[in-house]
């Protein structure tokens, strides 16, 4: 059985069905991170970044935070949104990275675009996306598109 919700916005009424509210989106990301030096840290999170400037953005993961004594990492977070995105034909997802592979190893920000889009499908309850990249860090700091495997259904 599905709930009927009543929204009211600007004076006009929309009825809108917990089907297109009560969606659920699974996201598990696979990432491996090279860095050419010894010893670094990360933070990482994964995000949706919202079309809407009112909007802010969607947070996918808790932030993950490690340190490497090798040059390689490998972690695995896993995340879930619900129900705003009835809207969208897709999920912009944003990782934001923290890290200290530098030769000075003070903490430096990235925003990595993931490419391809997520596309959110209009035809199930639950969707789920899986996510595979492998990012070399050294000195990365500021804005980037990065192209990896997405599998989703």
């Amino acid at each position: 059985m599905h709930k009927t919700i009543f929204f009211c916005v600007f004076g006009s009424c929309l009825l809108v069905s917990n089907v297109l509210c009560g969606t659920e989106y699974h996201f598990e990301f696979y990432t491996r991170f090279i860095c050419n030096r010894p010893g670094f840290e990360v933070k990482a999170q994964f995000f949706d970044t919202d079309e809407f400037y009112f909007n802010g953005d969607d947070q996918i993961t808790e932030q993950h935070v490690e340190k490497s004594l090798s040059g390689k990492m490998f972690f695995k977070e896993k995340g879930m949104l619900t129900g705003d995105e009835w809207l969208s034909d897709y999920f912009n997802v944003k990782m934001v990275l923290y890290h200290t592979c530098n030769p000075e190893g003070k903490e430096q920000q990235a925003d990595v675009y993931l490419e391809p889009l997520f596309d959110i499908p209009k035809s199930s309850y639950t969707k789920y996306y899986q996510y595979h990249m492998v990012l070399d860090i050294t000195n990365l700091e500021g804005e980037k598109t990065y192209h990896g495997h997405l599998a989703q259904n």
